[in-house]
This record gives C-alpha cells, structure tokens and sequence, in this order.
C-alpha cells in the first residue's frame, strides 16, 4: 500500500496512474469503487478482491473519514494486506496534507479516537509529493518542453517551479475566483465557507442561493439583476483550462433519487484548498448559518457546522443548529427514550435499548453496553461483544483493554489485546504496552510494543526509545529506535540522533541516521544544533549535506546566525551556496536587513543576485523600498504590485503609508486597498491607525470595516476598544454591531474590561443581541474560551 500525499493539483493522481501501467500491462485488475457512493462501493467490494488487483482510492478521505464507516474501510483493507492467500495487491491512495494530519493524528485523552484503524492502516506507507519541481527537475522539465508546447508554457508561465499545477488549471481556477462578478464571487464564497467548516461536498442549490445574498452589501444586491444567482451559477460552471469548473452540478444516476432539496453542487479541489487560505480568517454571516439550518440534511454536516457556529461565538446559530442535527438524527427517539429511563433510575430497561442502538451500529450505545457488562463483571459478554463489533468499532477492544489494564489484570488485558489483532483491531496492544510501561515492567512493554509495531502501530516502541535515550540507555535505545524504523516510524532515529548529539556522541548521531528515511531531516537538526555549540565546520558539511537531498533550511539558518553575529560576509558566502539550490531565502534576508540598516548598495546588490535565481516577493520588495526611497514611485509600485503578486503584500503596505504622511490620501487608499486584495488587510489597518490619529474617525472607521471584510479578524475589535478607552462608548458599540454584520472571526475576541462594558447594553462580545451575563444557556461559554 502507498499513500501519496500533497495538495492540489500536484500530480498525485498522474504520479500513480503512471505508477500502474506497467502491473495493467501484466494482465492486473485496476479497481476503482465509487458506485454508488465510494464508501458504500469499498464496503460491498473489498471482500472480494482477489490476487493481482489495484485498489485505487483517489481521494482516500472520501473513503477512510465518514463516520463508522470510514473505520469499517481501513480494517477491510488491513485484513486484505495481510491475507497472504489474496496477494498480491496493490493498494494506492491520494490524500491532502490536512487530511493525512486529521487521520493521523493521536487524540487527546479526552477526544474520542475516531481514526484508530485508519491510522494504523496509514503508518508509514506515505509518500510526500512536494509543491514544486526542484532545480534540477526545472532542468529537465525545459528538455522535454522542445517537443511539448503546453510544458513550454508551463515553464513560461508557472511561479516557483508549480508546473504541476499550472497544468492542471490551478491557476486558472484561482484567477477565475479572484476576478469573478460579485454574485458570482458570493456564491463561491459560500461553497468555500462550507466545506473548510466541514459541511457536506454535494452543496443544495437553495442553501448556496440564501446564503449568498448575505455575503453582499445592501448596495450590491439592490444592484443584481432578477436573474443574479442564475447568472453566477453560469459564471461558475464554466471550465477552465484543464476541463474543471468552479462550482459544478452533481447528477444523480439513473435510478437512484433525486436530492430532497433540489440540485446540487460541489466545489473544486483546488478552489477549495486556495479559498480555505484566502478566507481561513473569516466567520461566514448570519445568512450562511440560517441557510445552512434550512438546507442541509446531512446530520453529520450539521453536527461540524454547529461546532464551527460554537467556537466563532455565533451562539444562537450554534443552538438551532443542535436542534436542526437532533431532528435529522435517526437514533433522536431512542436516544431520548435512554435518557429519560437513566434519568428515572432504570437501568435495566436503559440498557435493553441500548442493545437496540448497537445493534443499529450506534457507537456511544455500543461502548456503553460493552463496558457495563465488564463493570459488572460480566466480562465473557463485554469481550464477545467488542471481538464482534471489532471491524466497525476497534476502540472498543482499546477501551476494554484499558480498563482491564487499569485494574491491574495485564493477563486478561494481554490476552483480550492477543485475540483482537485476528478480528483486525490491533489498537489494544498499544494501549497495554503503555500501561505497562507506565508501571515499571518495561519487557513486557517492550515485547508488547515490537507486536503493535508488527500490526502498524510503532509509536508505543518510538516512545520507550527515546525513554532510554534520555535515561544514558543508548544500546536499549538504539534497538528500539531501529525496529520502530523498520516498522514507519523513521522520524524516532532523528530524535535518537539529537539524544546522541546532546551527549556529545555526534559519530553516533550521523551514523544511526546515515542512509535512511530520515536522514535529511537529522541532517538539518544536527547542523543547527552543532552551530550553536560552536562546531562550525561540522555544522556546515551537514548543512550542505541536507542541501544535496533537497532541504536547504540549514544553510539558511546558517546564513541568519552568521550574520546576527556580524560576520557579513560567512553570511553572504553561505546564501550564495544556498542558491546553487534554487533557495534565495538567505539573500532575501540579507537584502532585506542591509535595506533596514541603511546599506542600499549592498540590498540591492543582494536583491538583484537573488532574482536571477527566482522570482522572489521579498527581493522585489525590497526594490521597490529603494526605489520608493529615491523619489521613483511608479517604478516603485510596479515593483511593489509584482511583490505582492509573489507572496511579499506588506511593501504595499509600506508604500500606503508614504503615500499618507505625504498627503496623498486617495493613492493611500488605492495601495492599501491592492494590499487587502494580496491578503494584507493589516495595510488597511495601518492606514486607519493613522486616519484615526488625526482625528478623522468616519474614514478610520470606514478604513477598519473593508480590512474586516478582507478577514483581519480584530480589525474592528482593535478600533472599539481604542474608542472606548478614548470615552466614546456609543461609536464603540456601533463598532461592535459592525463587527459582527462584517462576519469576522469570532476565535478572538474583546478583551474582558470591552465585555464588561457591553454586557450592561444587551450585547454579546461580537456585538450581536443577547440576554446580560450570566444568561440563558444559549450563552454559555465555549469550554476552553476565556
């Protein structure tokens, strides 16, 4: 199994259908589920794969993330990569970076581990597809190019080396977005919302309608015309270079029904990714919210929006939307029937339905059942009941093992652990391994975790080795540290590494990396840690090592360190090396510093050398500053706007604010304005900082509203409380309301002497109406929020 993981539009899904060709050639069978769903298809399907098939899982979230069943679909696949009368077998998979860290991630011990078999399934069968070509893939990419005129204009036209994307109309997609009418922009925006807050792919057509009409100002939507949201939909369905559209219609196939709430539409990978980033600062407006509880079906996207409505403080939201997930859940009836009977003391019936709920596939049932026979010491039945849900809930045998564990009983627990990986639910040797690590036998820890290393689980061994480690156990350590390896976790050598190198071992600290996975990782970590113990040389030989394999972060470190200690020209010697790599982002800091000591010559020198390697925002930037400085400013804008276009928007910030202390307050507003389009709302925050100090309030305000609209979260949070400590409680709490119709983001809000000021007016901290604290529960705080 691999698991190629990138973003979008990065070439995963070409990389692996290049990767088959040669096992299609031999006869092998290429199997994609997707009818008619995906997860449904690989449920019904995996059981019958057999020798010689490809299981291929694009966008394997669709596959291993939906509740229960996604669980379901990671210990199928496990059970078929290891049934060796099945093999062989391929099985090859595409996820998002954001989708690898969800799954992979360890829950909290609070959180419930909703990725247990998926996790194990994933440990160490990834493989990271990077952003952009390197130097020497540019170079070969431009041989090829002579005879193909669309990787030409790839190469002409793709920033940073993205050919990828380029090719796949990314770009496009962006550009489509950026520039798109403003109904259309609305409706976009709206799809980007529900999908980064976790709402369903497949968007109603009536929820992207309401919700968009508050995503524009009164002025704009009295402007529409009848046929607006029509109109949009026709901009957004238009394909771009590469055939994919924006938004697009999903139909539903013959013979499976319509959607209860008319069509349909779902949003572009790419476009979904790049909104997340453009609007990830942004809380959607209340048309969203009601959209959303008037729209959307689906139970498990409710449940996600409430939980997002919860953390941006939008509490009234938050409540009809838990009402809106009761009402679509199907187990809401049972449920409140087990409620009432504990309520009321009988147990006995309570735990009848809750038999019912589990053998509907309700988990928390489930869990609840099977743990209350083992309290009661029912224990056959508590075991015979998670051995048979083992597939769909492998928690369960983590939990029983635990409290088994807990109570002392490591027999029962290790036997219970034993039996469980035959059911494909290895989550409970990990689990014993670390309770008996926690009490002191630390063999049977270890022997434990070589077993669930075995089983795709090597993060119990990874931990005891660096237990050693830190304890001067360096051979224990070393063992443990390999195996773990050995079995995907290759990142536990670069700590065992950095162990060696604080006990001045730095022989061993490159010997138990050399030649494997991790290598390039320790190599920049010793590097580091070597320059700041004084091993210059030795510090640099690894950094140049780690270049070699494609990571120059060390040299640039390296660069930083050089020159805050003022040997300018070590510095400048090793940002050059960098840049035989491709990286200028030494030469950039360089520049940059130079142009802030007053070193002109040398910054520009430094910014010229380095745009000769790349286009690069800050070089440009610092151009721009320069040119600014002698008096050239529309050189020194072009500069800026081509920075800005590069990732570097604060020189148009800078240049905002020349334009302001010089009296230029249109061409201000222009800069700063082309800024926020860059997301650089803070150049309009700066502007009205300034605006605001010379005591024109109804432009700073104005100033404030577009850089909340643009998603600078405490924009007009920063303004109210300026107002209110300057003795204007009124405009302040117009600010408040204003924050809160502007719809940001609701994570950081006024500090607690702005509430106590608000609370007497009858408003929440986001300036929408509410019962005085303390009120009713809808007010509630947010647990872990101030």
């Amino acid at each position: 199994m691999l698991m190629l993981v990138g973003e979008s539009s990065t070439g995963k899904t070409r990389s692996c259908w290049e990767a088959v060709q040669a096992l299609i050639a031999d006869e092998w069978v290429l199997w994609h589920p997707f009818d008619p769903t995906r997860s449904d298809a690989a449920l019904a399907g995996l059981e019958s794969v057999g020798p010689k098939t490809v299981v291929w899982l694009n966008e394997a979230q669709h596959y291993l993330m939906p509740d229960t069943v996604g669980e379901r679909i990671s210990a199928a696949l496990r059970s078929l990569l290891s049934a060796p009368d099945r093999g062989p077998v391929l099985v090859l998979g595409t996820l998002w970076p954001r989708y690898w860290d969800t799954i992979t991630t360890l829950p909290t011990a609070n959180e419930t581990d909703a990725y247990a078999q998926a996790r194990e399934l994933l440990a160490g069968r990834d493989l990271r597809v990077p952003d952009a070509f390197t130097s020497d893939e540019l170079k070969a990419a431009k041989k090829a190019a002579r005879g193909d005129s669309r990787l030409a204009l790839a190469l002409d036209h793709a920033d940073s080396g993205r050919i990828a994307q380029f090719l796949a109309g990314a770009e496009e997609l962006a550009k489509r977005y950026e520039h798109a009418p403003t109904a259309a922009r609305a409706v976009l925006d709206v799809a980007v919302d529900a999908r980064r807050l976790r709402a369903t792919a497949d968007l109603p057509i009536g929820f992207l309608e309401q919700a968009a009409a508050g995503y524009l100002t009164d002025e704009q939507f009295h402007a529409l015309d009848d046929d607006w949201f029509e109109q949009a939909l026709s901009y957004t369905a238009r394909p771009v270079h590469g055939g994919t559209a924006p938004l697009r219609r999903i139909r539903s196939r013959p013979g499976q029904p319509s959607p209860a709430n008319g069509p349909a539409y779902r949003l572009a990978d790419y476009l979904e990714q790049y909104g997340h980033q453009v609007r990830q600062d942004i809380c959607p407006p209340e048309s969203f919210w009601e959209a959303a509880v008037a729209y959307i079906d689906d139970h498990h996207s409710i449940q996600a929006l409430e939980r997002s409505a919860r953390t941006r403080w939008r509490l009234r939201h938050a409540r009809l939307l838990r009402i809106a997930a009761d009402q679509r859940d199907p187990d809401r009836q049972l449920l409140a029937n087990q409620a009432a009977l504990r309520a009321a003391g009988q147990a006995q019936q309570a735990e009848a339905l809750d038999a019912e709920a589990a053998a509907r596939g309700h988990s928390p049932s489930l869990r609840r059942l099977c743990l209350g026979h083992e309290q009661a010491g029912r224990t056959a039945e508590a075991e015979k009941l998670a051995l048979e849900a083992a597939h769909d809930n492998p928690h369960l045998i983590t939990d029983l093992v635990k409290t088994r564990a807990e109570s002392g009983r490591f027999q029962d627990a290790e036997r219970l652990a034993l039996k469980a990986v035959k059911h494909g639910a290895p989550g409970g040797l990990p689990a014993l391994a670390s309770s008996l690590s926690r009490v002191g036998q630390h063999q049977d820890a270890e022997r434990l975790a070589l077993e669930a290393a075995k089983h795709g689980s090597p993060y119990v061994l990874a931990t005891l080795a660096d237990e050693h480690a830190k304890a001067g156990h360096f051979k224990e350590a070393e063992d443990l540290a390999l195996k773990a390896s050995e079995h995907g976790a290759p990142w536990t050598l670069v700590t065992l590494a950095t162990n060696y190198e604080k006990s001045g071992r730095r022989a061993d600290a490159e010997r138990v990396v050399s030649g494997t996975k991790a290598q390039t990782q320790a190599l920049v970590t010793l590097a580091e840690m070597r320059d700041k113990a004084g091993h210059r040389a030795d510090a640099e030989r690894l950094a140049v090592e780690a270049a070699d394999s494609g990571a120059t972060k060390a040299l640039c470190s390296l660069t930083r360190w050089r020159h805050d200690a003022g040997e300018t020209a070590e510095a400048e010697r090793l940002a050059l090396t960098a840049t035989e790599y491709g990286d200028t982002e030494g030469l950039d800091y360089l520049g940059r510093v130079n142009l802030a000591d007053g070193d002109t010559k040398a910054a520009e020198r430094l910014a010229h050398t380095a745009l000769e390697i790349r286009k690069s925002g800050i070089a440009l930037g610092t151009l721009a500053r320069l040119h600014a400085a002698a008096g050239q400013d529309d050189e020194a804008e072009r500069l800026g706007r081509e920075a800005a276009r590069h990732g570097d928007a604060i020189t148009l910030g800078t240049l905002a604010e020349k334009y302001e202390n010089a009296g230029r307050f249109a061409e201000a507003e222009c800069l700063a304005f082309e800024a926020a389009q860059f997301r650089n709302p803070q150049a309009l925050v700066a502007l009205a900082a300034l605006r605001k100090d010379a005591q024109d309030h109804a432009a700073a305000e104005r100033l404030i509203a577009e850089a909340a609209r643009h998603g600078e979260p405490t924009a007009l949070d920063t303004l109210t409380e300026y107002y209110l400590k300057d003795g204007h409680p009124e405009v302040a709490k117009r600010l408040a309301r204003l924050s809160a119709d502007r719809g940001t983001d609701g994570r950081r809000k006024l500090p607690p002497e702005v509430w106590r000021k608000f609370w007497p007016h009858g408003l929440e901290p986001n300036g929408t109406p509410s019962q005085p604290w303390p009120g009713s529960t809808d007010h509630e705080r947010p647990k872990g929020q101030r």
